[in-house]
């Protein structure tokens, strides 16, 4: 959460007109131009929570993953655009709401002074970066399934690069000014750290890698943006502007495949050694033969072997081309699980529940899809 016009002391009031009311001059001063692009942006957000919303009747997690939310396991099997496309999603109403508020609080004033493309691609390119700090954050700590939506990494970005701002603006003002100008970041931050300790204490999840991603790239945004009537200008600013209007698009472009994704679901494929299958869009691999599900609530495995475990039933039935036998175990942690066997070439498919209750019937549907599919690649 951000408080208003962070940017507040930096433009310095309009030279008087005779006549002119001190009220008015001071309302005139505090104006802030209008801003389509934060608008359009926020229209934006609003779409994607709508669409949420629309496909969530299957469950919110499923609903947020066909949507593009990031995913470490889906990220390392190609689905890249995941990067950028959480940041149109939110966990819910309250979510995208605070997201919502912060984003016109920072992005506007950031609009006004610098313009609409430096705006966007700050936004754009912070989003991308706290993205990148989420995955790399969540793979070292072996979290792949860790999912995460929201356009705090954006935020984020957007209040670095105010701070960036301020500390090179800073030298240029006069004591007064700069008072003025540090006083809403410092509101900022202390704003921030609260939400921060409170969510950690509540046990609600919160991105910090994404936040600090994203915060530190948007540093680095605002040393090297242009800052009209500010600011003198750089021989590096017009490549700063070309920079930030490629993050800009990379970032739409990562929404498109994502918006394209979801209409068009795409089914995965599932390695294992001498064998692969194919599965259906929100199965995610997470090692060669093992694969969960974006919901967490089944994990698919795939194998080669003649040992199986003990049985408590059997029956015969018709998939593909050839006779599976479908028996039903519990492991040593009473998990149940359902395997699928295809006798003449030792293929293996078995599907655990991985929460109470069991939806028995969507994993006895779902191994059968697996197993339809599996085909010997080699020798196990």
């Amino acid at each position: 959460m951000m408080t208003d016009d962070p940017l507040g002391g930096l433009r310095g009031p309009p030279a008087p007109e005779p006549g002119f009311e001190p009220q008015r001059e001071e309302r005139q001063r505090r104006r802030i131009p209008a801003t389509p692009t934060t608008v359009l942006l926020l229209a934006v957000l609003g779409a994607g929570f709508a669409a949420q919303g629309y496909l969530g009747k299957e469950g919110e997690l499923l609903a947020s993953f066909q949507l593009g939310s990031l995913m470490p396991a889906a990220v390392l099997q190609g689905d890249w655009y995941r990067l950028g496309s959480y940041a149109f999603l939110h966990g819910g109403l309250a979510h995208l709401l605070v997201n919502a508020w912060a984003l016109w609080a920072l992005m506007r004033p950031i609009e006004a002074a610098l313009g609409p493309v430096a705006a966007l691609g700050i936004f754009s390119g912070t989003a991308i970066g706290g993205g990148a700090a989420s995955l790399g954050w969540n793979l070292l700590r072996g979290n792949p399934l860790q999912s995460a939506v929201g356009a705090s990494g954006g935020i984020f970005g957007l209040f670095g690069a105010h701070c960036a701002i301020y500390l090179r603006v800073r030298p240029y003002l006069p004591p007064e000014a700069r008072a003025q100008a540090a006083r809403p970041l410092l509101y900022n931050l202390l704003i921030n750290l609260a939400l921060a300790v409170g969510a950690g204490a509540g046990g609600l999840p919160l991105d910090n890698a994404a936040h600090a991603g994203g915060f530190l790239s948007g540093m680095a945004f605002g040393a090297i943006a242009s800052v009209p009537r500010l600011l003198p200008a750089r021989r590096w600013h017009r490549s700063a502007t070309v920079f930030f209007t490629l993050c800009a698009f990379a970032l739409a472009s990562m929404e498109g495949v994502a918006v394209a994704g979801a209409v068009r679901l795409q089914p995965r494929t599932l390695h294992a050694e001498g064998a692969q299958t194919v599965v259906p869009w929100y199965v995610v691999e997470l090692i060669p033969g093992v694969a969960d599900t974006a919901d967490y609530q089944f994990q698919v495995q795939l194998r080669r072997s003649a040992d199986f475990p003990h049985r408590t039933e059997s029956r015969t039935i018709d998939l593909g081309s050839h006779p599976w036998e479908e028996r039903r175990a519990i492991d040593s942690d009473g998990v149940r699980y359902i395997e699928l066997a295809e006798p003449q070439t030792g293929l293996l498919v078995s599907v655990a529940c991985l929460r109470d209750p069991c939806a028995e019937d969507r994993r006895d549907a779902l191994a059968q899809e697996v197993a339809s599919h599996a085909r010997t690649t080699g020798p196990p």
